[in-house]
């Protein structure tokens, strides 16, 4: 996972020192609501679904040729199984992605782009009403390839532009937790784990599988409408969707819905 992060920082980097073309680089802040849908077999059988809040900061830098976004993302919310209100979670979620894209037709209306991204992301499920093994987790990183469609509107309508992504993880390092206890398989010696002696974040951080996609399967789409209002200051509607699933003797499905609103600041 550490070499994923050192990848994103580098290849943000070099891209950044290498592209020489004018650039419109953008700050954003967004906030919404969302929607989780989730199932995890090492807590429950049963289905959890409820809403929840969203929040995303991003930085984006717009060439002809190319696109990049860095963009955290941090959603939480309480789901419900529907048969005891009692027996409810808490979920949340904190991304930290890279995107880069490379434009295909930089000078059509609407532009075409293929590239990919790498992201670190954590999920956390808290079961209020357990005593034993309350917790329930996933976490890693990936890098993922996608398409990214972009089309500017004229006339009437010149101010606004819409956008659609999509990326699918091919490769990934997955942390996930052992049944009936809140630590990863890799901890276990015997039954047992000794965290103060060998402590608790490096062997967590270590406990990770490597996954292709049969191993790990994730879809991510945004789709987003900007509106340009101001000579430097735009507004942004995005609808964004996740899906994942983690196959195992107890797999862990996820599904995320947000409505985000950014405020989007064009620094020249």
């Amino acid at each position: 996972m550490r070499s994923i992060i050192f990848l994103l920082v580098l290849g943000y980097s070099s891209v950044m020192a290498q592209q020489t073309t004018r650039s419109d680089k953008q700050l954003l802040l967004g906030g919404g609501f969302g929607y989780m849908t989730i199932k995890d077999l090492s807590s429950s059988p049963l289905r959890y679904s409820g809403m929840g809040g969203t929040v995303q900061l991003g930085y984006e830098t717009s060439r002809p040729k190319s696109f990049q976004r860095v963009l955290l993302t941090v959603q939480a919310g309480g789901v419900q199984n529907g048969i005891r209100r009692q027996s409810g979670l808490s979920a949340y979620k904190a991304q930290l992605a890279y995107h880069h894209y490379w434009v295909i037709n930089p000078q059509a209306r609407t532009r075409w782009a293929l590239g990919g991204s790498a992201e670190v992301w954590g999920n956390a499920r808290l079961f209020g009403a357990r005593e034993n093994n309350p917790v329930s987790y996933d976490a890693g990183s990936a890098i993922s390839i996608g398409t990214r469609a972009n089309h500017s509107f004229s006339g009437r309508f010149s101010r606004l532009a819409a956008s659609f992504q999509l990326s699918i993880p091919v490769v990934a390092y997955v942390i996930r937790p052992a049944y009936g206890v809140p630590y990863p398989e890799a901890f276990l010696k015997n039954g047992v784990f000794n965290h103060q002696d060998e402590g608790l974040v490096g062997p967590m951080l270590t406990s990770g599988k490597l996954k292709t996609i049969d191993g790990f399967f994730r879809t991510q789409t945004t789709t987003s409408l900007t509106y340009s209002f101001a000579k430097a200051k735009s507004i942004r509607l995005s609808y964004n969707w996740e899906y994942y699933h983690i196959p195992s003797t107890l797999p862990v499905s996820q599904g995320n819905q947000s409505l985000i609103v950014s405020f989007v600041k064009h620094i020249h």
